[in-house]
C-alpha cells in the first residue's frame, strides 16, 4: 500500500493497519480506543521488544511508538520498521 493511497483515502480505514507501541497503558489504552473508533485495525504492545518482534511478522500501514521506552527505544522500533517494512509510515511521540 503506498502512501499516496493511505492519503488519498483510496483504501477504507479498516483496511489500514496500525501498530500502536507505548509503556504508558493507559496512554496506550486511549489510543487504541480512538484508533478503533476511528475504523482502523489496531494492535498494541507495552512491550517495545515484542512490538519489533511483531514488526517481523506482521506488515503494518503505520506504527505509532512512544520515543522513551525502557528496553528498546522508539528509535530502535524505527529503526527495525524502516530495515524490515520500508514504505510504513511512523509515527513517534
Amino acid at each position: 500500500m503506498s502512501r499516496r493511497n493511505l492519503i488519498g483515502n483510496t483504501y477504507m480505514r479498516a483496511d489500514i493497519s496500525i501498530l500502536a507501541v507505548d509503556d504508558d497503558v493507559n496512554m496506550l489504552a486511549m489510543l487504541e480506543k480512538f484508533l478503533k473508533r476511528a475504523g482502523y485495525t489496531v494492535e498494541t504492545t507495552p512491550d517495545s521488544t515484542k512490538a519489533m518482534s511483531l514488526i517481523e511478522d506482521t506488515n503494518y500501514d503505520i506504527v505509532i511508538t512512544d520515543i522513551q521506552m525502557p528496553r528498546a527505544s522508539g528509535m530502535d522500533v524505527l529503526k527495525r520498521v524502516k530495515d524490515l517494512q520500508k514504505d510504513t509510515m511512523v509515527v513517534m511521540i
